[in-house]
């Protein structure tokens, strides 16, 4: 597979991740399903074709984000939206963050070894398991609703402004 890159309109974010091989001719143009636009934060191919892609929308001045894995034919194989899990849910911006409605600020979403997806949302200092099957929330970690107690840990939230959350082969989570 090439190396992804993505191409800017101005003023509306990302229109494409525009893939290249190893000369640097464009072999392929991913883009979200449904018409919405392209968050530059996300795009991850899997060998089997799927390809998983963060977007965005923005209802009544908040910018809600948006996950699809799409397959080789780039039909939307599973859709998950913010605004469908989180209308008054979400915590206030981060110290020193421009308040531009974006209150949940994805930052990556992967695929897990059993297949649903890990999401991180940055400002509500959050992090989702989406099962891969129906796109609903398996487990909240940290936010306001989190699932999970945090032992020993005195900072509350116990973590914020999170990037790049995982799940490693051996169950545990990196962020």
């Amino acid at each position: 597979m090439g190396t992804p890159g993505t191409k800017q309109r101005p003023n509306d974010g990302a229109m494409a991740v525009y893939e290249v091989n190893s000369t640097y001719q464009m072999v392929d143009r991913h883009q979200m399903g449904h018409g919405y636009p392209l968050d530059y934060h996300n795009a991850f191919f899997h060998e089997e074709g799927n390809t998983i892609l963060t977007g965005k929308t923005k209802v009544n001045g908040v910018l809600h984000n948006v996950v699809h894995v799409l397959d080789a034919s780039t039909d939307v194989l599973l859709e998950w939206r913010s605004i469908d899990d989180f209308i008054d849910d979400a915590d206030p911006i981060l110290p020193g963050e421009p308040d531009n409605g974006d209150v949940y600020h994805i930052n990556n979403a992967e695929r897990t070894p059993d297949g649903n997806l890990i999401i991180s949302l940055r400002t509500c200092n959050l992090v989702l398991l989406i099962s891969g099957k129906t796109g609903r929330i398996l487990w909240r970690m940290g936010g306001r609703t989190s699932d999970f107690t945090f032992i020993g840990e005195d900072m509350d939230p116990p973590f914020f402004g999170q990037h790049d959350a995982r799940q490693m082969a051996n169950g545990n989570i990196i962020m």
